[in-house]
């Protein structure tokens, strides 16, 4: 996520990106922290166990894009992704 800090600010006013936790021992305090250490810039919480099988999310590192109308507008994707997959991934979604 840290090569987002670079990128999103590209994107901020275009798109919402929202990082949620998935590890059920890390609450909002510790997302709150983790956020602030490392710099980000975007919302961050928690997911509960229904938006993790909404978004069938079976892993850390799960991403997803939603549309306006809270639709899977693409295919839930794991593992990390490098700064031009996080562009192709923002620039989908502003076309779209």
């Amino acid at each position: 996520m840290g090569q987002l800090k670079d990128i999103y600010p590209d994107y901020a006013d275009r798109v919402h990106f929202v990082a949620v936790g998935v590890d059920p021992r890390e609450g909002a305090p510790v997302i709150r922290s983790y956020k602030q250490r490392e710099g980000f810039t975007w919302p961050m919480t928690v997911a509960d166990t229904d938006m993790l099988q909404d978004y069938r999310v079976t892993r850390q590192a799960t991403f997803a894009t939603v549309d306006a109308d809270g639709i899977i507008a693409s295919s839930v994707a794991t593992g990390s992704m490098e700064d031009s997959g996080w562009r192709g991934v923002f620039e989908g979604l502003i076309d779209s």
